[in-house]
């Protein structure tokens, strides 16, 4: 059972809308790694839905209210919208029974409003680090599950060829999305999604984590589609070390990314990105992009390698 949220919860639910509304449009004169161009042709645009079911548990009802007043969904279907979507799409929260969960299933992404009370409690407790922010600590994780969700729905909607676990690919997507179109932004969300990971670890410092608790993960942690919350705070940290190790050298060194992984981070980028151009920005409309996320038009570095 969840607790009634409090007014600085509500307060930063609607914050959260402006992680969600292109906020890095205020950011127009910073640099970003530019997308390759697509011609963005006659556009075939089915509609995104979105749906604030009410609550199943009433002590969700301020936290439906927040997100109803700050228009979350809403926000985030400008991104949606920018893709040229062979069906139709619907954004949903809803009751999940108790369980705590996202998912996306049959042209419909599913935030349980139990996961992102997780995420508002995690946020205020006392001993969040303070390497994160209150705000980041909500944002991020938000950001990071409706993105994560939004890869299977585009995998699903444009059919794209994956090999390994599709949660990977996902969280490789979802990831690379954040880091690209937040990048201004990124660092305070990547330490936000983080520290989301290890509170599933229990504790606040990988560099503490005993190797008796890893050599002991539960199998069924280990058997799960999904990689193992340690394993996730390393892919992503690794990725955002590729992308741009000036600027997230300082989470490599909190969760002590060992050496021989950093240096390959720079071809996982390369990687993810390459993929990201050849299966799914064709189906995207890039004019439309750029006016929520108009720093995107600058471009830095390297065109993506194979």
């Amino acid at each position: 059972m969840h607790a009634l949220l409090p007014r600085p919860i509500l307060r930063l639910m609607l914050m959260a809308a402006l992680l969600l509304s292109g906020m890095a449009a205020a950011q127009a004169g910073a640099s970003g790694p530019v997308l390759a161009a697509k011609p963005a042709g006659k556009l075939a645009r089915q509609p995104v839905h979105v749906h604030y079911d009410p609550p199943q548990n009433p002590a969700h009802a301020d936290l439906h209210s927040a997100l109803v007043r700050a228009q979350v969904l809403e926000q985030a279907r400008k991104f949606f919208v920018a893709f040229r979507l062979p069906r139709p799409l619907t954004l949903r929260t809803g009751g999940c029974d108790g369980d705590s969960n996202a998912w996306y299933d049959e042209g419909e992404i599913l935030l349980c409003y139990e996961y992102l009370a997780d995420i508002f409690t995690n946020a205020r407790r006392a001993d969040r680090p303070d390497w994160v922010s209150e705000r980041d600590a909500m944002g991020g994780p938000v950001l990071d599950v409706i993105l994560h969700e939004g890869a299977h729905a585009l995998f699903d909607l444009f059919d794209v060829p994956i090999f390994g676990r599709e949660e990977d690919a996902a969280d490789a997507l979802g990831s690379y999305a954040m880091l690209r179109l937040f990048e201004p932004q990124s660092p305070g969300l990547l330490a936000g999604v983080v520290y989301s990971y290890l509170v599933d670890t229990g504790t606040k410092d990988l560099k503490r984590l005993k190797p008796a608790a890893t050599a002991t993960v539960s199998r069924h942690l280990l058997a799960d589609a999904h990689s193992t919350p340690v394993q996730r705070i390393y892919n992503l940290v690794c990725l955002a070390h590729g992308s741009d190790e000036a600027r997230h050298g300082e989470a490599a060194r909190r969760v002590d990314l060992p050496q021989t992984r950093a240096e390959g981070c720079a071809a996982e980028f390369a990687q993810v990105q390459y993929a990201y151009r050849r299966l799914i920005e064709p189906h995207l409309d890039r004019a439309a992009l750029l006016r929520l996320f108009p720093h995107l038009k600058t471009p830095v570095g390297k065109p993506a390698a194979r």
